[in-house]
């Protein structure tokens, strides 16, 4: 995600903590959504320099469904850049916790992400709760934070010009990529992202799902999969022509526009004047 700035900013980042480290103080938060992914020899160091340091460590780490996380961390790797098939997903919250639970077992606190969705302050707000932090001062925060979900026109859209022009493989074929570029998609109007799901898939998030209710204490909301709403509806139709020429490299836009094809061309039979609308959209890219 940082590509050749990585070395920089880890060795900027590290003279800022051994500064902050250094100055002391009542309290230190450290905020990050990676510390579960770091190498087991990495975390035990950042236990070990913390703990010299403290007097008391506390892990607050906020756990969601399996399904719902998934369909969370595909739509950001989408617009990272990349693709991710949710089958190589399942697994992963599982490990997560494991990963914390190995190097912290004492000091971790597992919160359960969908109830404090629903808190009175917000989901930032009962993190700070959970904190410590007097409820006064955190209603004097401005928390009003707005983290919409991408439609699943969008989703399928960014999909495919990531499968044609992955970011970390622009050296291979040569479309300059960035971090986001796809971004200007997120506005587009249209279904409801759902995750979709075989037997084998259900089956699988749900052993994972009942394995980590065990070992967290409390339990998930079931994700709910409700009737798809069609595709290309018309207000989506209206926003798609101006979005996608707003797209920064004229191989993603092209890329887009063969996408449109192939969506037309399976919605000719039942749907014509949509597949029209959608070829007519994509012959303006081109």
């Amino acid at each position: 995600r940082y590509g050749e700035a990585l070395p920089d900013m880890c060795s900027r980042s590290r003279e800022q903590l051994q500064e902050v480290l250094a100055a002391g103080g009542d309290t230190l938060l450290l905020s990050t959504e990676l510390v579960e992914n770091f190498s087991l020899q990495d975390m035990q160091s950042l236990r070990a320099l913390l703990r010299s340091h403290c007097d008391a460590l506390l892990v607050l780490a906020s756990f969601r469904s399996p399904g719902d996380s998934m369909e969370s961390l595909l739509q950001e790797r989408l617009k990272a850049g990349a693709v991710l098939e949710p089958g190589n997903l399942v697994g992963r919250i599982r490990r997560k916790y494991e990963n914390l639970a190995a190097v912290f077992p004492l000091e971790l606190r597992p919160l359960n992400y969908h109830a404090a969705r629903e808190h009175p302050l917000g989901l930032v707000g009962a993190f700070l709760a959970e904190l410590g932090l007097p409820r006064a001062v955190i209603e004097g925060m401005d928390l009003g934070l707005v983290n919409e979900r991408m439609s699943a026109e969008c989703y399928r859209l960014m999909r495919a010009i990531n499968l044609a022009w992955p970011r970390r493989r622009q050296h291979s074929h040569g479309v300059q990529r960035a971090p986001q570029d796809l971004n200007v998609l997120l506005s587009l109007p249209g279904a409801v992202f759902q995750l979709e799901q075989d037997a084998d898939f259900q089956a699988a998030c749900a052993d994972e799902t009942h394995w980590l209710e065990r070992q967290l204490g409390f339990e998930f909301p079931v994700l709910q999969q409700g009737a798809a709403d069609p595709l290309w509806q018309q207000a989506t139709l209206a926003e798609l022509p101006v979005l996608l020429r707003q797209l920064p490299a004229a191989e993603l836009r092209e890329s887009a526009a063969d996408f449109l094809r192939d969506e037309a061309t399976a919605l000719a039979a039942a749907r014509p004047d949509t597949a029209r609308a959608l070829r007519e959209i994509a012959g303006g890219l081109s």
